[in-house]
């Protein structure tokens, strides 16, 4: 299936570089023959047939493809591209510090060993310093995901990426060293409550993270009373192709992998009875 819409996509990029050849050069040419016009206008033709059939692979992908994989590794049932989390619902996490412009979409909801979770894709943006025109710079782009898992622990767990300056939420007293060398070296773990981070890292959560993390640098998670929050800045876009850039087999096995890597990571959570993880409802 993946080969037979890259060979489609394929076909839309070379029409595309094609007529636009053609129309530069016939307006070019134009200058010096009127008829030349007819090859200005056969161009844009042939270029506007190439980006139709391109945003039919886009929408194929996007919306079919796609939603499929994720349905099949996470049994999402619900896939709504125009919609997204609310700033309020990830500020809300306290993972990720506010930034200037939020963008979420690409919904996906489900249930994953038992517990509903919703996903997106969230993109977060702050004007570039010193520059002479508003420039937006990107700063998180990648999946966020909330998990129905409640945990009962005495205060909220924050994992947050060595050296990031994405949270701000707890000031650095109550940063805690884990028991775990690996974890400290690799995450800056926040929490009001020291037993709590003592008695989470004690877990499978701690491989979980380690193995996880190999792959993913830009690891955020976030264990709260209420629900589990996992952010993955992976600068991508997982829903999206780009005209010119490669679309092979590759592509599927990306989404593959972030997808186990965010299975990992939760079912180290359900699985973990020691501390207690109940249902809720989101």
């Amino acid at each position: 299936m993946i080969s037979q819409i890259a060979k489609k996509k394929y076909l839309a990029e070379i029409l595309v570089l094609v007529g636009i050849l053609i129309t530069i050069s016939s307006a070019v040419m134009f200058y010096f023959e009127p008829y030349f016009y007819f090859g200005f206008l056969s161009g844009l033709v042939i270029s506007i047939i190439g980006k139709s059939i391109y945003n039919s692979v886009r929408r194929n992908i996007k919306e079919d493809i796609v939603p499929q994989l994720y349905r099949e590794h996470l049994g999402s049932n619900l896939y709504r591209q125009s919609e997204g989390f609310s700033q309020s619902e990830v500020y809300s996490s306290h993972l990720l510090k506010m930034h200037e412009r939020f963008i979420s979409e690409d919904l996906i909801s489900g249930e994953i060993f038992n517990r509903k979770y919703k996903m997106s894709e969230i993109f977060l943006y702050d004007t570039l310093p010193n520059s002479k025109k508003p420039i937006s710079s990107i700063v998180f782009s990648g999946l966020f995901i909330q998990v129905n898992l409640e945990s009962r622990l005495p205060d909220s767990v924050y994992v947050i990426p060595k050296g990031s300056e994405q949270f701000d939420y707890l000031p650095l007293k109550n940063k805690r060293a884990t028991s775990n060398a690996l974890i400290d070296q690799t995450f800056d773990v926040y929490s009001r409550d020291k037993n709590g981070v003592n008695k989470l890292f004690e877990t499978p959560f701690s491989e979980s993270l380690t193995e996880v993390n190999k792959r993913y640098k830009k690891l955020f998670v976030a264990v709260k009373k209420h629900a589990t929050y996992i952010a993955i800045d992976s600068r991508k876009e997982v829903f999206t192709i780009r005209m010119f850039r490669p679309l092979n087999k590759q592509f599927l096995d990306d989404l593959t992998n972030e997808i186990e890597a965010i299975k990992t990571i939760i079912y180290s959570l359900v699985t973990n009875m020691s501390w207690q993880i109940t249902l809720v409802v989101l």
